[in-house]
């Protein structure tokens, strides 16, 4: 049996076409009923439904069964294909109708609500026991018709006769995230624009004309108190349209840190919406952001010093795929990001093989700079349309403010290069996040790297690695890394040259390592599904030289004495992946072990104009430009006009660092 407020979060999410991904990963969870009656109601409702019966007529069977057996039974119709929409539609007008309100009681989706109105009385129907709501309705004269057709769609369901209606849609507004002991404004009523981060019933249709609404508001009074309010509030729509209500977050060690909060919205005596949201109410105060695992990630130091003009934390959702991304957002700037979020986006079905893809597709456009430049850009509008719009509206308002910001990108998504994504139309200029602002990612894990990424760095001394691949099958020679290599050797003295051993450069990095900025000038692969990834390094065997893989997990193993630099000039190696469902990669295993930034490459790059790259890289970051913004220059000359050049080389590049990193070039102190 449901709770009340598991039933109500269910029926907001079955309402809403947008919440139908959480619908699916909660009955998976819940719903495990089994036998003879499961398969005849499921057999009952697939038919009803494959004959075109209206799915907000609901068979009597539906109605008078165990609610075990419903929820199981129409569970695996939302993963059909042609089924799932109707089939959520049917669900939801089952539960809603499966029971009537009493006396004194106001009737939303089948849950009562004590004589008080939501949170207040009683609050027995908050906890782990259900109201009685599996009692059928008398079969005599049919059963009474209620408002689900309009709380179902977006639109009303017109009829002949039906009075003129308008819609608006359900304002809640609160922090993000609130301290334990806080109290805040929660503000409730209507708007004409919908709001993402609310799930519920959609847009709310009302008669023309002045409106009287009762709003009930639903949360657990264990988890917050009203400050000199009490249910049911009441607005005059039009010409009153929210009210601001006084909460108080409540601390306790037994309290979730996410928490709910809901609007019931009635007219004329009769449900015509329900929208709710989520706080996270943490033991920290404001300047941090709540991660999904329970953890509250502190950026305070982020937003003092050397700020960013926004930060941005990009974390996986609740869905059992793994493909539901929340956003949160915050900048120091006042009026930037009212909303600090989180947010939700869809990644769609396979964001791994979509990465791939486009590491194997860019490749094959050779010295066609101008297909290359409007793959990239079409790619880049795909990805843009992922970000929330507030995340967006955020982007917009820190370059209106600033010109070129400096962004930091927090994020547990490895595979989606961000830093590409087209948000606006771009006349003449280049239209990518990362060409209009200074993007800096950082990678949000588990354990290792902590999130605070430094800020400055000493560079007073470099090593250098690189290889010829002369008689090593499969490894052509790289001519241009090569003489990179020695021309870094010999521009930033002292430079240790690294033999490509692979046991030598182990022992290298093992030993501390001693260098300030380590720069890698190779052959890499990216391929989380076989042992064959990371650095091509070469070992000798039999009297042969062949080729050996510095792996991401032997980087990772290690624990770094100092903070080096990284420079990773080799194909793919910016690629991220999953290892039992955290950020992988040899980026993220050089950050892991202790790096200060790192600067890879997502697919292959041109051995000359990466070669090239690595000069002006170099020449521009002890000049004292930071390397986001080095990033974000090579970004900036690709555009729809490009003709010429390397623009999948320019485009390739990540940055994991501060925004603001500067490589300062001091004096080494090393022998």
């Amino acid at each position: 049996m449901l709770s009340a407020w598991e039933r109500v979060r269910l029926v907001a999410w079955l309402g809403d076409p947008a919440g139908l991904v959480y619908a699916r990963q909660f009955l998976a969870e819940r719903a495990t009923a089994r036998g003879r009656a499961v398969w005849r109601l499921r057999r009952l409702a697939r038919a009803w439904l494959e004959r075109g019966a209206p799915p907000t007529e609901v068979p009597p069977e539906l109605l008078d069964c165990a609610e075990a057996d419903l929820l199981s039974a129409l569970r695996d119709l939302l993963w059909d294909e042609h089924l799932m929409t109707s089939a959520a539609v049917l669900l939801h007008s089952a539960l809603t109708e499966r029971a009537p309100a009493g006396p004194g009681q106001v009737d939303w989706g089948g849950v009562r609500t004590p004589p008080g109105g939501y949170g207040a009385g009683d609050h027995d129907w908050m906890g782990d026991e259900s109201p009685p709501l599996d009692r059928p309705y008398p079969k005599t004269g049919g059963r009474p018709r209620s408002d689900r057709d309009r709380l179902i769609d977006d639109k009303p369901k017109g009829h002949v006769g039906a009075a003129p209606a308008e819609e608006a849609w359900p304002l809640l507004r609160a922090p993000a995230s609130v301290s334990g002991g806080e109290t805040f404004t929660l503000r409730v009523g209507l708007t004409d624009r919908r709001d993402p981060a609310l799930l519920g019933t959609g847009a709310i249709p009302l008669p023309l004309g002045s409106v009287r609404l009762e709003i009930v508001v639903v949360y657990d009074p264990a988890a917050f108190t009203p400050v000199g309010w009490a249910n049911p509030i009441t607005v005059d729509y039009p010409d009153q349209r929210h009210v601001d209500l006084r909460m108080t977050a409540i601390d306790g060690p037994d309290l979730r840190a996410r928490r709910h909060i809901g609007a019931a919205y009635h007219h004329g005596g009769g449900l015509r919406g329900f929208a709710s949201r989520e706080i996270e109410v943490a033991a920290t105060p404001s300047g941090t952001v709540p991660l999904f695992d329970g953890r509250v990630l502190d950026i305070r130091p982020l937003l003092d010093a050397d700020r960013p003009e926004l930060v941005i934390v990009v974390e996986r959702g609740e869905d059992v795929r793994g493909q539901t991304l929340l956003w949160s957002v915050r900048s120091p700037l006042p009026g930037v990001a009212p909303d600090a979020g989180p947010f939700r986006c869809d990644l769609g079905d396979d964001p791994a093989a979509f990465a791939r893809a486009l590491r194997i597709d860019i490749g094959g456009y050779g010295d066609d700079a101008r297909g290359a430049a409007l793959r990239l850009i079409g790619v880049g509008r795909r990805i843009g349309e992922l970000i929330p719009e507030p995340v967006a509206d955020a982007v917009r308002a820190v370059r209106r403010r600033v010109g070129v910001p400096t962004v930091l990108l927090l994020s547990t998504e490895p595979h989606v290069p961000w830093e590409l994504a087209v948000m606006d139309g771009a006349e003449d200029g280049s239209p990518f996040l990362g060409a209009t602002a200074a993007v800096g990612r950082w990678v949000l894990a588990r354990g290792r790297p902590a999130p605070t990424p430094p800020v400055r760095v000493r560079a007073g001394s470099h090593a250098v690695v690189t290889a010829r691949y002369e008689g090593v099958p499969g490894w052509a020679r790289l001519p241009h890394a090569e003489a990179e290599a020695a021309r870094l050797a010999e521009r930033y003295p002292p430079c240790e040259e690294i033999g490509p051993l692979h046991s030598a450069v182990l022992d290298a990095l093992d030993a501390g390592p001693r260098a300030d900025v380590l720069h890698f000038a190779l052959h890499g692969r990216y391929d989380p599904e076989s042992v064959q990834e990371g650095l091509v390094l070469l070992a000798e065997s039999g009297g042969r030289t062949r080729h050996r893989f510095l792996h991401p997990d032997q980087v990772a193993a290690l624990d770094f004495t100092g903070r080096p630099f990284v420079f990773l000039n080799a194909c793919q190696v910016g690629a991220g992946g999953e290892v039992l469902g955290d950020y992988s990669g040899l980026a993220r295993a050089f950050l892991a072990a202790g790096a200060s930034g790192v600067v890879a490459p997502l697919w292959n790059v041109h051995d000359e104009s990466a070669s090239a790259a690595a000069d002006e890289f170099y020449r521009l970051a002890y000049s004292g430009v930071p390397p986001a913004e080095v990033l974000r220059r090579w970004r900036s000359r690709v555009s729809r006009h490009t003709r010429d050049g390397r623009p999948a080389t320019a485009l390739a590049y990540q940055f994991f660092g501060h925004p603001r990193l500067a490589m300062e070039r001091t004096e080494s102190t090393h022998g």
